[in-house]
């Protein structure tokens, strides 16, 4: 599954840079670029931790995930709550090692306060509660289980 989420990882990092170049405003420029910085950030660490663990990977053994960017003014909350259902659902599998906890706990908060701050750009902002809000509980529900 970590496998799986270093290549989707992938896939946000070049969604996030069409998202920067394409952007129509400057705040909403900066914000891309500080979330493909975190998002960078994180990958790394969690590969090396993985990779501490399991060995290196073979080269060309990671393929990244086609990540489609909407044509709504909503892109970037969009794929920030994807990019939150990923870690949620990754978080899972991997709760029992407290390196990857650590790092995950940082990414899960920092993506968080992303999708707050992008809220600004648009306007939307009871939807965006609602969306995190809603993801929490899918993700409570399934530890519970």
């Amino acid at each position: 599954m970590l496998q799986d989420l270093i290549c989707r990882l992938e896939g946000y990092k070049t969604a996030l840079l069409e998202l920067h170049w394409t952007s129509n405003s400057d705040s909403q420029h900066k914000l891309c670029e500080e979330v493909l910085d975190e998002v960078c950030e994180f990958q790394d660490e969690i590969s090396e931790i993985f990779q501490a663990d399991t060995g290196r990977w073979h080269r060309n053994s990671l393929r990244a995930y086609e990540y489609e960017v909407s044509e709504n003014d909503t892109a970037l909350q969009e794929l920030l709550n994807d990019l939150l259902g990923d870690l949620y659902d990754a978080y899972d599998d991997i709760a029992e090692d407290v390196a990857f906890t650590s790092a995950f706990d940082d990414m899960i908060k920092k993506t968080k306060q992303f999708i707050y701050r992008s809220r600004f750009e648009d306007g939307t902002s009871d939807m965006i509660v609602d969306d995190v809000v809603e993801e929490c509980i899918r993700h409570f529900k399934k530890t519970i289980r």
